[in-house]
């Protein structure tokens, strides 16, 4: 496979659940692996996540792994329901510290280059914890528009989730339900 493949063959691997090829290949082919994880590895075994990190761990390459509290980016995720003035979705008391992906990414680019220690998992957090419902009135107020939440009880496949398990592939991306 060629090398820019890699990446793309890692993100499949992970939505269809064979994330032993990648982590393999790690092994294989990287010296030194960073790998942005989720705080849900933290409190269950089980996620996919922290099988990722398990495997990363057993790989044999020299591993750092980056646990983000929340990333800012993906509150895009309600671009089109900010502008309709309404955000409706599960969880709004759900509370989090956003981090700003160039945070993270700096981060990550320091563990891959400096000599930071290795075999060690890191927290990010951002500065200040929200509530999600929080978070969309704020984002109204940055965009001079009033934005409210709406809690709903309903997570289907109408709402962009594809469900199955406690965790829910979302346009390319493992979210926790």
């Amino acid at each position: 496979m060629p090398p820019l493949d890699r990446g793309r063959e890692a993100a499949v691997a992970l939505i269809t659940e064979r994330v032993d090829r990648p982590v393999d290949a790690s092994g294989r082919h990287a010296k030194r692996v960073v790998y942005l994880s989720a705080q849900a590895a933290a409190t269950d075994p089980e996620s996919p996540w922290a099988v990722i990190e398990a495997q990363i761990a057993a790989a044999g390459v020299e591993w750092t792994v980056l646990r983000p509290t929340g990333i800012a980016k993906n509150t895009l995720a309600w671009a089109d329901q900010i502008a309709a003035g309404v955000v409706t979705a599960p969880s709004g008391d759900a509370a989090r510290s956003l981090v700003d992906e160039r945070d993270i990414a700096a981060v990550a680019v320091r563990a891959l280059t400096d000599p930071v220690p290795r075999g060690k998992t890191y927290a990010l957090s951002g500065p200040a914890t929200m509530t999600q419902a929080e978070q969309v009135r704020i984002i109204g107020e940055a965009i001079g528009q009033q934005v409210r939440w709406e809690e709903s009880r309903e997570r289907t496949p109408a709402s962009g989730q594809i469900t199955g398990s406690k965790y829910a592939v979302d346009g390319g991306a493992l979210r926790e339900l």
